[in-house]
């Protein structure tokens, strides 16, 4: 049993690092000196590690957590396996608690957001983006200056041919579902006094 000095000195210690097989995750293999997977005290006796939307392939993902960037005390005793279901991006956080030195680790799965021109003849579509599910989602604005002969951008819809749910582009907001959603430029006909 870990004695409270013990608990205390490991608390403050100056770094716990994230160590692992995955480089996809932690853009390093095995590398307990890699400082750019130090985690973060969080609670006092929680140190943390948040890797958003990263993109993952199926398998597992084995990992220790390292105390000031040395193999001397590493956690779990055997790795920890994090299974990541289906190629897809992720957001990841792993988390060591000083009580008992338990690792745990999360997998949340991220759903994309694309844009399509939709006929423009001009410009270019928003960036892909990813949110859980549950998540409210702000729909991207013009960015790229999307434009089509004869026709007004008139923000974005759920269907191509116009009849689905309109947003406003850049302040337009849903909830994320648990597929990808598609999102394409509504396009009005100008119309011309003669």
């Amino acid at each position: 049993m870990l004695s409270i000095a013990g608990i205390i000195n490991q608390t403050w210690a100056t770094s716990w690092t994230i160590a692992g097989n995955n480089t996809d995750l932690f853009d390093s293999q095995w590398q307990q000196d890699d400082s750019s997977n130090d985690m973060t005290n969080s609670s006092g006796t929680v140190w943390y590690k948040f890797y958003p939307n990263k993109s993952l392939t199926k398998g597992t993902v084995n990992f220790k957590v390292c105390q000031d960037h040395a193999w001397t005390t590493a956690y779990p005793t055997s790795n920890y396996e994090l299974s990541i279901p289906s190629d897809a991006h992720y957001n990841v956080s792993i988390s060591l608690k000083m009580l008992d030195h338990s690792v745990s680790a999360t997998a949340t799965r991220l759903y994309a957001v694309s844009y399509d021109g939709n006929s423009n003849t001009s410009g270019n579509v928003p960036a892909i983006t990813y949110h859980a599910n549950g998540t409210t989602v702000t729909v991207a604005s013009n960015s790229g200056s999307l434009a089509r002969t004869g026709y007004s951008f008139g923000g974005w819809n759920t269907s191509a041919d116009g009849v689905g749910t309109n947003y406003t582009a850049g302040s337009g907001t849903f909830t994320m579902g648990s597929s990808d959603q598609t999102l394409y430029a509504k396009w009005t006909p100008k119309t011309y006094t003669v």
